[in-house]
């Protein structure tokens, strides 16, 4: 199977606009500029993992920023595996504003019970994901909802509006919360890290 491959023309939106973190042994999208670098938009998800630029191997964020800055073509091409660890649920309300069935922690996105009966359950999303490290059980995280990037962070009451949006068709994107968990980490050790959250 071929893997997503993203040809770039404007090489400075993929070095200054892309936040990318080592993580789990590899290199992951953890957020994006779009003030600044517009043309992002719609290219990457939050959990995509980043595999080579230009046929070159990324072993770190810090190898994939030097393949981009010291590149001679004038397009490049970044290859990765789209959403390698999430999972994606379509479901249908039979009712606009019924619940999808699930508890989270707070206002955040991170799911702490799947009702096996309710919308979510009935559509296959498992109570617990398994973790990046040996197999055990964590917690999912929800990072998309109707194609909609989720802010890692969480604002206010962002996810239960998501959530509760008119309409009958809801989709999401759940990931494993160790990774999301260390995504968020990592991205608060880059410089101004805040500006590549989703707003």
């Amino acid at each position: 199977m071929l893997l997503p491959s993203i040809i770039v023309k404007i090489k400075k939106d993929y070095f200054h606009g892309l936040a990318l973190v080592d993580s789990f042994s590899g290199v992951w999208v953890s957020g994006w500029n779009l003030v600044d670098f517009p043309r992002l938009h719609d290219k990457f998800h939050i959990g995509d993992k980043i595999l080579s630029v230009n046929n070159v191997p990324c072993q770190s964020s810090a190898s994939y920023y030097k393949q981009i800055k010291h590149s001679d073509y004038s397009t490049v091409d970044i290859q990765l595996k789209r959403l390698p660890k999430a999972r994606v649920f379509v479901m249908r309300r039979a009712a606009e504003g019924e619940s999808i069935g699930i508890k989270r922690e707070g206002g955040t996105a991170e799911i702490l019970y799947v009702d096996p009966y309710g919308l979510a359950g009935r559509h296959g999303l498992p109570l617990k994901s398994h973790n990046m490290v040996d197999n055990n059980l964590c917690n999912w995280v929800i990072t998309e909802i109707n194609s909609q990037t989720l802010n890692l962070f969480f604002k206010d009451m962002e996810v239960k509006h998501r959530l509760g949006a008119v309409g009958k068709d809801i989709t999401i994107v759940v990931q494993p919360s160790d990774l999301i968990n260390d995504l968020k980490k990592q991205l608060k050790k880059l410089k101004n890290y805040k500006s590549y959250l989703i707003k």
